[in-house]
């Protein structure tokens, strides 16, 4: 090691101590729950603290086929607010720079601060440093490289994938071999490639509730047992708890648990003398308890969750917007555009389509849009089963079994459904991009203007029914782009272009 390396690694580890870290979670939503946590404290190059821990998330286990977790390893491990200090002292107990460090630390992150969010506190401060942005600054791989990638680059093996512990060690080994071709690099200080996390902030229909003394001891009652479940969430239903649908979700510990709870809710809904603010909270309940069942399928079930959203919205049958009377509570808040009675037909439909990797398969788009006949949209499809409940839900699920297709270059089926879907007469913002895109794409040279004005003409079509939602907005941003381009085609060329211009009189003059 020469003296000026020697000179730049003390300057480095002088200031720097990484607090690289893995969770688990429940699953990729922003309100997924920490399921496991490691983390491996480094000052001077070197480990000079480790702990790990299994942590109980209170509510449904999620994806166990990925990070391997179920009710049973959980038996006896404690929930975050246990540990909630022992995480803020890490990040927190060293006067040098500390960096929350991982690969694809964001994430990591963003589910520490919504754990923090829950108690009612303010996160720690972090300031991230990701691999996936430190180690393109080194010379190794790229942004989008995944973990397993960057160990491999540097000779190291991850024994055991998605388990918190094990992906927290190779994420340092990787950590440390890209700090040292940094400091090869002459890289003294690490803030450069660090960054703070994304401001946070609860989803629009969670924000902070005030609730009674009585209600706060509804929350503290175990939801294990089927009868005590029902007993509890009955009671905060009649106090028309604001969040009953995060209750519901909270008591999805396994299948059984799941499909309980959303036949609770169904049966509930079609109760005589709720309130729409009741009814709403309800569907959102049903809905994320529909989730949490379909996390906690190891093997897609695409015919048991059509099942489960058919009878969600087969349960209710007013599904027009609220009105000045009546209103759910995203309306209540001046929120009309996510309407309950808006959104919940739509997200049924998905929840159904969707696996756990959220992502529709083409064995499900193809169920959707054909069913059992070679013609699409016929008696046996998903879609006219939907239709018969909520003909709008029904297309918005239809665009996007129609863009899987698409997607997966099933061109002929793509093309087929989306004008037997147009000739419906119902436009969706994804219906109507499809189809443009569509028309777009088939353009051949002596037919250009043609399809490019058959693609602005559908744009124009659909935004006549434009409601004013913000998913119209790409639309109108496609749209321009089409006017652009066929202006630019019909342009005429350039009466004298520059390499057709005769050459000054005193070019190439001889001296």
């Amino acid at each position: 090691m020469t003296a000026e390396r020697d000179a730049t690694a003390r300057l480095l580890w002088g200031q720097t101590r990484l607090v690289v870290v893995d969770v688990e979670t429940t699953g990729l939503q922003p309100t997924s729950r920490i399921l496991s946590f490691a983390a491996y404290v480094v000052e001077n190059g070197v480990t000079i603290e480790s702990w790990s821990t299994l942590i109980n998330p209170g509510t449904h286990i999620g994806a166990t086929h990925i990070h391997g977790l179920n009710s049973e390893k959980l038996v006896g491990a404690k929930s975050f607010p246990n540990y909630s200090d022992k995480v803020r002292q890490l990040l927190t107990s060293s006067s040098k720079t500390t960096y929350l460090t991982g690969h694809n630390i964001s994430y990591d992150a963003g589910r520490l601060t919504y754990e923090y969010q829950l108690l009612g506190e303010e996160p720690p401060p972090m300031l991230l440093l990701d691999n996936k942005r430190l180690a393109p600054a080194a010379g190794v791989a790229s942004s989008n490289s995944d973990l397993e990638e960057l160990a491999a680059a540097f000779g190291l093996s991850n024994p055991a994938a998605h388990e918190a512990n094990a992906d927290a060690i190779t994420t340092r080994e990787v950590t440390l071999h890209v700090i040292e071709l940094l400091i090869d690099a002459g890289v003294s200080d690490l803030s450069p490639y660090a960054v703070l996390p994304k401001k946070s902030s609860r989803f629009e229909d969670e924000p902070d509730y005030e609730l009674t003394p009585e209600h706060e001891v509804l929350h503290a009652l175990p939801l294990t047992k089927q009868s005590e479940r029902e007993k509890v969430l009955a009671q905060c239903l009649a106090l028309s708890c604001p969040v009953l649908n995060r209750r519901i979700e909270d008591g999805v510990t396994d299948g059984a648990s799941a499909r309980s709870l959303i036949n609770w809710a169904i049966v509930q809904i079609g109760q005589p003398g709720l309130t729409r603010y009741q009814i709403g909270i309800l569907m959102s309940g049903a809905l994320r308890a529909m989730n949490g069942r379909r996390d906690l399928l190891v093997r897609p079930k695409p015919d048991l969750m059509l099942h489960n959203a058919l009878a969600l919205l087969g349960a209710y049958s007013n599904w027009e917007p609220c009105d000045d009377n009546d209103q759910c509570d995203r309306c209540a808040s001046s929120k009309p555009y996510r309407c309950r009675f808006l959104r919940t037909p739509i997200n049924a439909v998905w929840c159904a389509m969707y696996n756990s990797e959220e992502q529709i398969l083409l064995t499900t788009a193809v169920k959707y849009l054909y069913g059992t006949a070679k013609s699409p949209l016929g008696a046996s499809s998903w879609y006219a089963q939907f239709r018969a409940l909520h003909p709008y839900a029904a297309m918005r699920g239809a665009s996007r079994a129609a863009r899987t297709l698409a997607t997966l270059h099933h061109s002929r089926q793509a093309v087929e459904v989306t004008k037997a879907l147009w000739a419906t007469e119902i436009h969706t913002p994804g219906l109507t991009g499809l189809y443009a895109a569509l028309e777009e794409e088939s353009l051949v040279p002596d037919e250009r203007i043609a399809a490019l004005s058959r693609a602005l003409a559908i744009c124009d079509e659909g935004l006549a029914g434009n409601t004013g939602t913000p998913e119209w907005a790409n639309v109108e941003s496609r749209r321009s782009r089409l006017a652009r381009r066929i202006t630019a085609v019909q342009a005429p060329p350039f009466e004298h272009p520059y390499n057709q211009r005769p050459p000054h009189k005193t070019r190439f003059a001889r001296p």
